[in-house]
């Protein structure tokens, strides 16, 4: 039985993602969690900060702090091998040989792909309440003044 895929863009690129059984997906999501969990906490501990830039940096830097190179070795390889380039004529299987020329130089686009492969999975789903939550808190600018009608 072929498992389903999703198609993708990622920096005008399509990619075909074929899903993970879960027996392949189960470990990764294990790890992803606790690696997500210390940039969740981060979250938390802001305080309702209306300083979306300040929860998004001190999320990122939890979440990279807590990441094993490693790991992402391993997500890149796991999705590599479910992951298809579209090209002219066809697609190619993101083989090592292939991944290391298709995303030489172009890191911002490899990370946006894993991204990509991770939530075409499910794997992002638990964070959905916690996205609905950051959508509602209001957006305060670095370059924001308080009009004079605010500054009383």
């Amino acid at each position: 039985m072929q498992l389903p895929s999703k198609d993708i863009e990622v920096d005008g690129h399509k990619y075909r993602v074929a899903l993970l059984t879960a027996v392949e997906g189960r470990g990764i999501y294990l790890r992803l969690i606790k690696a997500l969990g210390p940039a969740l906490d981060a979250v938390a501990q802001v305080d309702g900060s209306k300083d979306l830039m300040l929860v998004f940096a001190k999320a990122t830097v939890a979440i990279v702090d807590h990441l094993e190179p490693s790991f992402f070795d391993e997500l890149c390889g796991v999705f590599g091998k479910s992951s298809y380039v579209q090209r002219v004529g066809g697609e190619d299987q993101l083989k090592p040989e292939v991944f290391g020329i298709h995303f030489a130089g172009r890191y911002d686009a490899m990370s946006k792909w894993l991204i990509e492969c991770i939530r075409a999975n499910g794997m992002l789903d638990f964070l959905s309440e916690i996205w609905k939550k950051l959508e509602k808190l209001p957006v305060e600018t670095p370059n924001a003044k308080a009009s004079p009608s605010q500054t009383g």
